[in-house]
């Protein structure tokens, strides 16, 4: 059976609107709802891919509360930090979240590692745009990294 992890890939250092995954919605950052909303999806493991910039810190303590696992890697290759975390936590394949979609939907992720399971795909990419929901997402499912 193969190991199944979903990466979400973040930052704080964004140049458009800094520190947007740290930004409050309510009660919760924009990062705690992503966290929040992909656990309860049937993915294997569950890591935040950052850099190593200082200023990431931050993110560590929120994957210790949350209770998922925190990695650093390359600030600016990102395809870099994902082969490392493959290659660390021995993942057969990955689910790419970004850290700043807080309307990623578990139910979509389901489907996706569903049809992986089921049609023995190398990759699989998927677009979603839902206009009463307001959201769009991209994942990848990659086979034997």
């Amino acid at each position: 059976m193969s190991k199944i992890g979903l990466i979400i890939q973040a930052r704080t250092n964004s140049l458009r609107f800094k520190g947007k995954i740290l930004k409050k919605l309510d009660d919760k950052t924009l990062i705690e709802w992503v966290i929040r909303r992909i656990k309860k999806s049937k993915v294997d493991q569950i890591i935040l891919a950052s850099s190593k910039r200082k200023e990431n810190l931050i993110l560590k303590k929120i994957c210790q509360k949350e209770n998922i696992t925190f990695f650093s890697g390359s600030e600016d290759n990102v395809l870099e930090r994902f082969y490392n975390v493959a290659t660390k936590y021995k993942l057969d394949a990955i689910v790419r979240v970004c850290a700043d979609n807080p309307f990623v939907d578990y139910q979509e992720i389901n489907i996706l590692l569903d049809t992986y399971k089921k049609n023995k795909k190398k990759m699989i990419t998927i677009l979603i745009i839902e206009i009463l929901k307001i959201s769009h997402m991209q994942m990848v499912l990659v086979r034997n990294l």
